[in-house]
């Protein structure tokens, strides 16, 4: 597993919206800085996994399962879902440190494109 690079946020939340989206992605981006952060303390003083970051990363693959399996209620709320999750994927690949390597048991990317299409059938209602 290689180590996730120390970025910026990659969107911002769109306020005022009951959107449940936006407070998921929301979770895993403070979940994915705390576990970044603890992962980052850990490398200046030993190798590898620890016990000291198998709490953060477990909360973080929990925030990034509710992420995934959410459906955003507005338009908005799936075009930040896209964005967000395009940016994990084009800085960490399938196999980022900050994303399980599966959801519902198939590749997170497979599991957001179905999350998504069923979203955007009650959008477009």
């Amino acid at each position: 597993m290689t180590k996730p690079k120390r970025t910026a946020s990659p969107f911002k939340i769109v306020s005022g919206t009951n959107d449940p989206v936006f407070r998921a992605i929301g979770a895993h981006h403070r979940a994915a800085r705390i576990f970044i952060a603890a992962l980052l303390a850990e490398s200046e003083s030993s190798e590898g996994f620890s016990e000291a970051t198998a709490a953060p990363r477990n909360a973080m693959f929990a925030a990034a399962d509710a992420l995934v399996t959410t459906k955003p209620a507005t338009m908005a709320g799936a075009i930040a879902m896209l964005k967000y999750l395009s940016t994990v994927f084009d800085e960490n690949g399938i196999e980022s440190s900050i994303m399980p390597e599966t959801v519902d048991d198939e590749a997170w990317p497979c599991a957001v494109f179905r999350t998504l299409a069923a979203a955007l059938v009650g959008v477009q209602s």
